[in-house]
This record gives structure tokens, C-alpha cells and sequence, in this order.
């Protein structure tokens, strides 16, 4: 199988040497297989998926069995997609309600069939069919195959560990919308890849992500990740061309981490005294535990007794002096937790304006405290409603 990509699997080219296939995969034969053995289930299911990828079909699981006393796995199958027929009765409904999907099944034969041997543990191949009844998929197509649809586990189990619940929603909304893409072409810049990217029946709409060898990093032409700091779908989609299982450093922000409040409350407190202390008490809970030990086997004879007093009464002298060194050195004012700039503290209480006091309404003329008047003749012990001029009187 010369023509696969080796970087398509990290334990490609264990299993050709345990196989001793130098072939291409057209040209893999049933006696090149099947008698053949392998020390794992799933190294027989890494050859399985990627020769189906590089001969174009998808597998499927189509037979498992397993011990009851223990429901270890002796036998499992795998056969194409398009393996069985769909069931008469699915064919033929005369109640159906919804309009049925598209037959997709025409009873291929290809399949592999792997048995575990008792007295070895190997796992050997009892069954090897590579034939198809189908057009197999063109390899532009390939990706789109419901076997190789998904980014790798470990790339989806690291980002649900490092982002933070939000935007792992965000970033996984993200992985799943890198499917219909594939990578139309790809130019070598030397120390990076310029990958051009074109969507399933939309190939107009190209974008571009630039992958950096050396340094580790994709940058994409939607800018989706200089903007809101997310991994956009065409980087997911060209990590997962080039088989990238770890999420690169460049692409996690600190600030989308689980961890961003934990590291910096421990960078900015790590000077105050308050954590000076509470490292303190640990280091003496630490040397209690070292010297209880210490003083129980001393303890046993007169010797070690005498040479355990001598070793500690010098280190006492020491640790002494050096303590006394380290508070001379200090301020004379230790740094409070007030005294510290990086913690936010209660804002400066300010009066606000309000109403103007009412001893500065006063009277310009007479100084006599300013009241109501009433509108009609100017008084202040009545309103218009009561006043003389208005009655006649």
C-alpha cells in the first residue's frame, strides 16, 4: 500500500510490517490478508478505516461478539456501507407518512472479518472480501464519507478540557461545520502551506488558511479567530487534512481557558502577605511531617539519639541566622493587603449634589425665608383660591 499517505495514521507503517504489504491498495488481493495477524483489535481497525479511505468507501461495524462471563470481544466485522438490502416491509408501506430516504444499500460484499486466537491473544483474519458492486468515491470526495466525517477525539476531549463551557459550544459548533469543506488545493511556500478550501456544491466561495510549519500556527482569511478568538471551521478543516490531534497553542486564547481566573489571582497575589503566609504554614506543615519521622527512628538507640541533637542544634543555628538576616532586610511597615495595587478595592465615597439646602432661598429684599405666594395680589398667607381680590370682599 504505497500510494497511502503514512502522516494519515501514526501506526501506518507498524501495520504494513506486520503485514508485509508493499501494494497499493487497487491492487490488494484476498490472499494478501486474510491468515494474517495482528496484537490488537484496534490495529486491525486503523488498517481497516484507512484502506477504505484510500480505496474509497466507508466501513461499518456489521458483526460483534463477546464472552458473557466477561464481555471481552473474540469476533468483529466490518463491511462496507452500502453491505444488506433495505427490508420489504420498509419498501412497501401503505401508511407512510413522511417520504422515505434514498436507498443507499445495493448488497455489497466487501468485508473483514477478525477472530481472536486463545492460546496466542493475536487476532487473526478469517475473512477478506475487497471487491464492491458500486462506484467507489472519487478521493476529493472522500472526506465527505460518513467514516471520515469527524475530527479526531482527542482534538474534541481537549478543547471540552481547556475552554470554558460557553465557548466550547462555540468551538464545537465550529468542528461540525468543517464537513461539507474540503481542500481543492494546496501550494508550498517553504516553510508553510497556503491551502485553498471550497465547500460542497458552493465551490465559488473559496477561503484560504496559511499553515506555518515551524511555528505551529493557521491563519485563516474569514479572520473568525482575530475577531472573536474561535478556531473558525476552515482551520478545523485543514487541522483535520493534516491529521494535527493536538489543538496548537496559538489557536487557544487565555481568555476563553477554564483556568484564566485561577492563574491570574495567583499571579497577582503571589507577592502579598497574606499568600507569603499561607506558603509559610505550608512549609512548617511539610517539615513536621519530615521531622516526625525523623524523630522516631532517632529515637530507638543512644547514638543516633546524640547524633540527630548535634545535627539539629547546627541547623537550628543557621536557619536562626538567617531568618534574623531576611527581617532586617524587610520594611519597617510590612505590605498590607490595602497597600496592594493589583486588588480592587471599595471606590472613593463621593456626596452627591442634590437639592440645594433651604436656608439659601431666601428673601433678597427683607432676608425673610422665601414660601409660597399667592399669584394674584403677591401674599404669603394665602393662594389665589382664597384670596380677597378674587372673592370681592
Amino acid at each position: 500500500m504505497t500510494d497511502v499517505d503514512i502522516a494519515s495514521n501514526s501506526h501506518w507503517q507498524e501495520i504494513l510490517d506486520t503485514l508485509q504489504l508493499s501494494k497499493s491498495v487497487a491492487e490488494i488481493d484476498t490472499h494478501d490478508i486474510e491468515g494474517k495477524e495482528m496484537v490488537s483489535l484496534k490495529m486491525w481497525e486503523a488498517f481497516y478505516y484507512t484502506y477504505a479511505r484510500w480505496k474509497g468507501f466507508s466501513p461499518r461495524i456489521d458483526d460483534t461478539k463477546s464472552r458473557k462471563s466477561d464481555g471481552e470481544i473474540y469476533i468483529r466485522r466490518w463491511v462496507c456501507n452500502k453491505e444488506g438490502f433495505r427490508k420489504e416491509k420498509f419498501l412497501n408501506m401503505p401508511d407512510r407518512k413522511k417520504r422515505p430516504k434514498e436507498i443507499t444499500r445495493c448488497g455489497c460484499q466487501a468485508a473483514l472479518r477478525i477472530l481472536r486466537l486463545q492460546k496466542t491473544n493475536l487476532w487473526r483474519c478469517q475473512e477478506f472480501v475487497p471487491f464492491h458492486n458500486h462506484d467507489l468515491v472519487i478521493p476529493s470526495q472522500i472526506q465527505f464519507t460518513r467514516a471520515n466525517r469527524e475530527v479526531p477525539e482527542a482534538v474534541a476531549a481537549q478543547a471540552a478540557a481547556i475552554f470554558t463551557r460557553n465557548i466550547y459550544y462555540k468551538v464545537k459548533e465550529q468542528i461540525e461545520e468543517q464537513q461539507p469543506y474540503s481542500i481543492s488545493h494546496r501550494e508550498d511556500q517553504g516553510d508553510s502551506y497556503l491551502f485553498s478550501l471550497a465547500r460542497f456544491q458552493y465551490g465559488t466561495i473559496r477561503h484560504r488558511v496559511l499553515y506555518n510549519k515551524e511555528k505551529n500556527e493557521l491563519n485563516c482569511s474569514c479572520l473568525l479567530f482575530e475577531s472573536d478568538g474561535i478556531p473558525c471551521k476552515h482551520i478545523w478543516c485543514v487541522m483535520k487534512s493534516l491529521d494535527i490531534r493536538v489543538i496548537p497553542e496559538s489557536l487557544i486564547l487565555t481568555r476563553w481557558r477554564k483556568d484564566v481566573k485561577t492563574s491570574s489571582s495567583t499571579q497577582v497575589g503571589e507577592h502579598s502577605s497574606e499568600h507569603q503566609k499561607m506558603t509559610q504554614l505550608s512549609r512548617f506543615g511539610a517539615l513536621n511531617a519530615y521531622s516526625n519521622s525523623m524523630n522516631f527512628f532517632a529515637s530507638h538507640s543512644e547514638a543516633t539519639f546524640q547524633m540527630a541533637k548535634m545535627e539539629l542544634e547546627k541547623l537550628n543555628t543557621i536557619f536562626r541566622a538567617s531568618y534574623e538576616e531576611g527581617q532586617n532586610s524587610q520594611n519597617s511597615q510590612p505590605t498590607t493587603y490595602h497597600d496592594n495595587p493589583n486588588i480592587i478595592q471599595d471606590p472613593v465615597r463621593v456626596r452627591t449634589k442634590g437639592m440645594a439646602s433651604t436656608n439659601s432661598r431666601k428673601g433678597t429684599n427683607d432676608g425673610v425665608q422665601g414660601g409660597r405666594q399667592c399669584t394674584l395680589c403677591g401674599g404669603r398667607d394665602h393662594n389665589k383660591r382664597t384670596c380677597m381680590r378674587r372673592t370681592g370682599v
